[in-house]
């Protein structure tokens, strides 16, 4: 029934069935999921009486003679963490194991279980960095999160005594590098950074490795880039770094996306294939030519944006800061002296856009409309014509741009980008 339709309605999902055993609610899947994703997933969605205690990912469904399904083949389910699967190693190992499910508010998580895949987002990361250093009293940055995702991972960093990370502020970021599929890039909106992207690699499963390019200029006196030309060029470089030749899987939202244009068209005139160019409520430059500029007010006001607020009485930059940190942002975890660099990248990428000149891509877009109503009435996908060979095959979301990547609309996101990876794949 319900339980069964929430478990097939997840990204990577190809058939689902659930059933009682020893009692305990069990969910079956095939397809490409990570069933503890999937766990997390109804986790969020469904009362807590109607999550099964384990979901087990399976190649296919066992049937019988005739050819329908052998609830009786199905195999028994391994709890893992908390519920009896291996003991911990230490108790550092165990006590973060608990913080992982405090702060995601999933029972049941094993110290091999990874964040990200268990719904965490970036505002949930922070949450937990913060818990770590009090429960701690450890340094700890997103940075270290990314890099030991894992209660596992996390506690063997703190018991070496291993530097902090940096603060996940690199050109390429990597949010999960592990998979057999090509690897799925993510470019960074008009602030910069793509963390906003944690959460969508959680959903598209273990085989899609998923990588972020961040602006550079986010630490140090870097110049900041002159055209968004130049900036693609660089993205184009740093992306042949992780994967030398193609097919390219390309994604990004808002400036990201234009940007994510840019590079595929790059790539394709050295010859190489781009087989999935995903625009996220992203429009070309001639929507915004004649649109003034913004200046650092409007900066301000899309930092905030950026940690989904509304500008209310911030009036400066610091004003700004303290918005972030009473409200737990991701954001707020950055050095004032970041968060100055974000506030200068915003109005440098609204400048570049405007003065931005498209060439053509040859091929179709995967495009995501934020539709809800909005000031910028202007704007629509349907400008991308000129720019590629191939369809617009657009997707609305009743959701506002800053809303697109949070929770409920990502999923939506991921569904329908996990179907068309699928195609690609097959």
């Amino acid at each position: 029934g319900e339980i069964e339709a929430a478990l097939a309605a997840r990204p990577g999902v190809d058939a689902a069935c659930a059933l009682v055993r020893d009692d305990r609610l069990v969910g079956y899947v095939t397809g490409g999921a990570d069933p503890a994703g999937v766990r997390a997933a109804l986790a969020r969605e469904l009362p807590e009486h109607m999550v099964p205690a384990a979901v087990v990912a399976l190649d296919a469904f066992p049937l019988s003679p005739n050819g329908k399904l052998d609830r009786r083949g199905l195999p028994a389910p391994v709890f893992g963490g908390g519920t009896g699967g291996r003991p911990y190693d230490s108790a550092r190992e165990e006590a973060l194991t608990g913080l992982f499910a405090e702060v995601l508010g999933v029972a049941g998580i094993g110290p091999d279980d990874a964040f990200f895949d268990l719904g965490g987002t970036s505002l949930l990361a922070v949450r937990l960095v913060a818990r770590v250093r009090e429960e701690f009293g450890t340094e700890l940055t997103l940075g270290s999160l990314f890099e030991a995702p894992t209660p596992a991972a996390l506690a063997a960093r703190l018991d070496a005594a291993a530097p902090a990370a940096g603060d996940a502020l690199g050109v390429v970021l990597p949010l999960r590098t592990e998979g057999d599929r090509p690897p799925l890039f993510g470019i960074h909106p008009a602030g910069g950074l793509a963390w906003c992207y944690a959460g969508l690699a959680a959903r598209l499963g273990p085989r899609q490795p998923v990588y972020g390019l961040q602006a550079r200029g986010l630490t140090g006196d870097e110049a900041l880039p002159r055209t968004l030309q130049e900036e693609a060029e660089d993205y184009a470089e740093r992306i042949r770094e992780v994967q030398p030749h193609g097919p390219y899987r390309l994604l990004g939202w808002s400036v990201g996306g234009v940007l994510a244009h840019t590079v595929a068209v790059l790539l394709q005139e050295t010859g190489e294939e781009v087989e999935l160019l995903a625009l996220l409520d992203a429009f070309p430059s001639e929507q915004w030519r004649d649109r003034p500029a913004p200046e650092e007010g409007d900066a301000l006001t899309a930092v905030l944006r950026m940690a989904g607020f509304d500008r209310t009485g911030e009036r400066t930059r610091e004003d700004v800061l303290a918005t972030l940190r009473r409200a737990g942002s991701p954001l707020a975890g950055l050095t004032d002296r970041t968060l100055s660099r974000i506030v200068d990248i915003v109005p440098n990428h609204a400048r570049m856009m405007r003065e931005h000149e498209h060439r053509p891509y040859d091929g179709d877009v995967l495009f995501f409309t934020a539709a809800a109503p909005r000031a910028e009435d202007w704007l629509t996908r349907e400008s991308w014509r000129p720019h590629v060979t191939g369809t617009v095959d657009n997707h609305d979301l009743d959701c506002t741009h800053p809303q697109l990547m949070r929770d409920r609309y990502l999923d939506d996101v991921a569904t329908v980008l996990a179907a068309r990876l699928k195609e690609l794949d097959a």
